[in-house]
């Protein structure tokens, strides 16, 4: 790898802040991209957090992350890297409260509202499952998983 190539596009640690700062391009999460020559004429586009762990630290062993101890993004420091598995990156979120609540209108695929789940559960018996379903958009099988506490037990 270019190592000044690289270098220019970190902005130098800041008094404050430890990190480097990523400051050319990036993905939609923040994080830097970086091209890496392959050969001859073939470059591929990569993580810049990974380049500068394998530039500075050493090889990332096969399946592992690189993960944020500053949970910046950008950073590209390798004093700020290290690698893991998927499931240490789950539990890094879950222990430093990044990890959102997931649950009920909190779930990015939740289609419906606390307050849609307690008419569903009003309207049980009063009309039939499918007419619930139909009435809120949503499958036969949800209304009855809703109704029988298998989802949305919180409620």
């Amino acid at each position: 790898m270019d190592r000044d190539r690289f270098m220019c596009k970190v902005a130098p640690a800041s008094s404050e802040c430890d990190c480097w700062m990523w400051i050319a391009s990036k993905n939609k999460k923040g994080y830097g991209m970086f091209g890496v020559k392959q050969g001859f004429k073939s470059w591929k586009i990569e993580y810049a957090h990974r380049v500068s762990y394998r530039e500075f630290v050493g090889e990332i062993p096969q399946g592992l992350l690189v993960l944020h101890k500053c949970d910046t993004p950008s950073c590209v420091n390798p004093d700020h890297l290290f690698v893991g598995t998927n499931q240490d990156n789950c539990d890094d979120k879950w222990r430093k409260g990044r990890q959102a609540d997931q649950i009920g209108e909190n779930n990015g695929r939740s289609v419906l509202t606390e307050f849609d789940v307690i008419r569903i559960r009003s309207l049980n018996g009063v009309m039939e499952r499918k007419e619930i379903a139909k009435r809120f958009n949503v499958s036969l099988p949800l209304v009855h998983k809703i109704i029988n506490r298998r989802l949305w037990k919180h409620i």
